[in-house]
């Protein structure tokens, strides 16, 4: 069996370039990533992720969510029911930054959105 110490050694990990993500007006942001893990960490505004399977998770400033390989993830505003959900804005931020954008109106929640991979190396 291999200590801690070992294991993360023998650890690879890489972070995607995180996006910034906006959700306006009652539109809704589905958040999934197949292959690796994702985090989400909550800039401003508040509202709810929804899982697929699980709770709902309430969001306010600050709020970090670290989602598994494979989750699936809807953020929107607490009571929104989005009857169509728009495809997102993309375009890029000053200092290379991506902006992900979804809907119409002012911003009501603001995000910083990316992904992790970690793998194990083999000596």
């Amino acid at each position: 069996m291999e200590s801690l110490e070992q294991l993360l050694e023998g650890l690879d990990v890489a972070v995607t370039p995180f996006a910034i993500c906006e959700v306006r007006g009652d539109a809704a942001l589905l958040l999934e990533d197949a292959e690796c893990a994702s985090l989400h960490y909550v800039l401003s505004g508040t509202g709810i992720a929804r899982q697929t399977a699980g709770p709902d998770i309430p969001l306010a400033a600050h709020t970090v969510i670290v989602a598994p390989a494979g989750a699936r993830l809807t953020v929107q505003r607490n009571g929104a029911v989005p009857a169509q959900t728009p495809p997102p804005r993309c375009r890029p931020l000053v200092g290379g930054w991506d902006g992900i954008t979804v809907g119409e109106g002012a911003p009501y929640l603001t995000l910083a959105c990316g992904s992790v991979r970690a793998t194990k190396r083999h000596a």
